[in-house]
């Protein structure tokens, strides 16, 4: 299994979206909705996901974001009851 890329960030420990994909073995743009379908507050929202940008292997601005352990725990949980579901959510069930 892969390990998730750890580097300090404004001297917080934070990983990225795409070492996220990685660890999980999932694709990126799945990872990117796990994060944006969480449902937390915006403040916990904002705390724990600083949103962020890289250049893909064709050159485009692609979407990705940095986050905190917490941010991380939050996603891995989220993913891995999505998984225990059988890998999707139904959008009538968010309140």
């Amino acid at each position: 299994m892969a390990q998730a890329i750890v580097t300090l960030h404004n001297g917080q420990p934070m990983t990225n979206s795409r070492d996220v994909t990685e660890l999980f073995g999932r694709l990126h743009k799945n990872v990117l909705q796990g994060i944006e379908s969480l449902e937390c507050s915006p403040e916990i929202n904002r705390l724990n996901f600083e949103p962020s940008d890289y250049r893909d292997e064709r050159g485009r601005l692609k979407p990705s974001y940095n986050m905190t352990k917490d941010g991380f725990t939050f996603l891995a949980h989220g993913l891995h009851r999505l998984a225990r579901a059988g890998g999707s959510r139904s959008r009538t069930s968010r309140a």
